[in-house]
């Protein structure tokens, strides 16, 4: 079984919110890959919820399966992107 491994820093709220984490939990879903943030399953968004990365925190990601590689690669972009602007009050001041 392949296996790779990476450190990023987290940008942004990444992790912190719903929406980051849907990304993060989608973009895993998509490869044949298993994938861990800190330990944490990345498919699941209440865990990396849970895991409550912070901006300017490094994380390890860590991939196994027949598509390690492309996950690694695509999740390491997303949390060192900061999956684009913050989120922001919606019209009734929920996130």
């Amino acid at each position: 079984m392949t296996t790779a491994r990476h450190e990023a820093l987290v940008v942004l709220p990444v992790l912190l919110h719903a929406r980051p984490a849907a990304l993060v939990a989608r973009e895993v879903a998509a490869h044949q890959a298993s994938v861990t943030i800190d330990g944490v399953d990345a498919a699941s968004v209440l865990e990396l919820m849970r895991l409550g990365a912070v901006p300017g925190q490094t994380v390890r990601v860590v991939a196994s399966g027949p598509a390690a590689a492309q996950a690694l690669d695509a999740v390491v972009r997303l949390v060192g992107t900061g999956l684009g602007p913050a989120p922001t009050a919606g019209r009734h001041g929920l996130v």
